[in-house]
């Protein structure tokens, strides 16, 4: 292995964490929630529903960062979302913005209506 596959290496869950991944989405816990499929359908339903609304709370962040032109250009580049169901987050660290920032979204509800913060950080 070498430099560059360290650094460009995608981070793995946690030794503990339960991952599981439908319709492009990935969702996280700590530990295997029982009825998985149960619990992410009505999720990603919502996901899909409200995205444009997250992405226009992304996009008050990201436009002078980014220099992206609208929010439907900005929903083209956000890529595979990871979100943690326990701690009410949504991470975008696929987006093709850049190679550097990871935009995180906090949400309070399962239905991901009411977004509470938008973080990018890198």
């Amino acid at each position: 292995m070498g430099l560059f596959d360290i650094f460009h290496k995608k981070p793995k869950a946690a030794a503990s964490e339960f991952r599981y991944e439908a319709e492009n989405l990935i969702f996280t816990w700590d530990k295997e929630p029982e009825n998985v499929e149960e619990i992410t359908k009505p999720m990603i339903e919502a996901y899909k529903k409200n995205l444009n609304n997250i992405a226009e709370e992304i996009f008050k962040e990201a436009k002078d960062i980014f220099g992206v032109q609208s929010v439907e250009q900005l929903v083209e580049k956000l890529g595979r979302p990871t979100i943690d169901a326990e701690n009410g987050t949504i991470s975008y660290c696929e987006h093709t913005m850049d190679d550097v920032h990871i935009i995180d979204v906090e949400f309070a509800d399962d239905g991901f209506s009411k977004i509470q913060f938008v973080s990018i950080d890198g």
